[in-house]
């Protein structure tokens, strides 16, 4: 009788393990640009800044956006917030429908990482920090 309990139990137990890991969800592994991604302190005055001048600055930039930038200067931090506020940065930096897709001089958009940190300064309020 005893070997028959330890039997059903064992059956059981195996039968468990096999029902948890049937609901296991295996995430897809982050890219390298996640992993390195570091959006831990986001500021106008070291991320920000240097993004801009990464991704935007060769035609939005003091000395050229008069004939390149469309008259956008972004080192003008009162013209970069009025682009922010109305929108403008968020949907061209993600290449939204209706939007001129920025950096307009490459075929792609810059990088995820470049895009999450300008975000998450924009959803906190674009300061001048």
């Amino acid at each position: 009788m005893k070997v028959f309990l330890l039997i059903i139990l064992t059956m059981l137990l195996f039968a468990c393990k096999h029902d948890a890991m049937k609901n296991v969800v295996i995430e897809k592994p982050l890219p390298n640009d996640s992993l390195m991604c570091d959006t831990a302190m986001v500021t106008y005055s070291i991320t920000i800044k240097n993004v801009l001048a990464e991704n935007c600055l060769r035609c939005h930039g003091g000395s050229v956006y008069t004939t390149k930038g469309s008259g956008y200067n972004l080192e003008d931090y009162t013209v970069l917030k009025a682009e922010v506020d109305n929108g403008h940065v968020a949907k061209a930096i993600n290449h939204s429908p209706g939007a001129v897709p920025m950096p307009l001089d490459q075929t792609q958009k810059m990088s995820d990482c470049n895009i999450r940190k300008i975000m998450i300064w924009i959803a906190n309020g674009a300061p001048q920090n």
